[in-house]
């Protein structure tokens, strides 16, 4: 997967661009099974846990009928932040002239210490 453009990630304004970015950077030829590699594929939303509506890819190959998102298998899979969120804190840690704490993620972002901690982690 190619490393986001941090500068056109502050351009993306719904969670839906921000997913549409990111399908575009795990598959540049075209949406793929990540389980058997088919490109035909069938889209729907379904409601999560908390209720939030998430798009969902569904393998046609009659063998696979694998069930994934454009987030399945990176480190945003399962997390309840918005890419919005996960982008911004990318920009903010990726700078090299800026030292980014903790808290400074926690405020920007507007997320409990213990997530910005998380978001910390994944970084390293």
């Amino acid at each position: 997967m190619a490393l986001p453009d941090l500068t056109r990630t502050a351009a993306l304004d719904s969670e839906e661009q921000c997913v549409a970015y990111l399908e575009s950077l795990r598959w540049p030829g075209g949406v793929a099974c990540p389980n058997c590699g088919n490109q035909k594929i069938s889209r729907f939303q379904a409601k999560g846990k908390s209720g939030k509506t998430r798009q969902i890819c569904q393998c046609l190959d009659r063998d696979c009928k694998y069930q994934f998102s454009a987030t399945t298998g990176t480190i945003f899979h399962d997390s309840h932040l918005p890419l919005s969120k996960w982008y911004e804190a990318m920009r903010l840690l990726a700078d090299p002239s800026a030292d980014t704490s903790v808290n400074q993620l926690r405020f920007v972002l507007g997320v409990q210490y213990k997530t910005a901690k998380k978001i910390g982690r994944a970084h390293v």
